[in-house]
């Protein structure tokens, strides 16, 4: 397996391709794993770059649930204006 030297700087790159929404790292010119931007999942080469890819992909990570959160509408949601009737 190739060793990856993480005291180069960790480049993170998001991609929304083929259904997925990921943020890959590389570090240097080699992969060192990705964290899918919906599910939380992170994925490593090597199992101790995890918390590597876990920090460098944090703020991403952030980013994506709250977009996520404001793209929510639920079909049968109340007006924002709407005042409650009492019952």
């Amino acid at each position: 397996m190739d060793s990856v030297d993480l005291s180069s700087p960790l480049l993170v790159r998001r991609s929304q391709r083929n259904g997925h929404d990921r943020a890959y790292v590389r570090a240097g010119n080699r992969d060192v794993g990705y964290r899918d931007l919906v599910s939380g999942d992170i994925r490593c080469k090597q199992a101790k770059h995890r918390d590597a890819v876990a920090e460098a992909t944090a703020k991403m990570w952030d980013q994506a649930q709250a977009e996520m959160l404001t793209a929510y509408k639920p079909r049968h949601a109340a007006p924002e204006d709407a005042v409650p009737v009492p019952v």
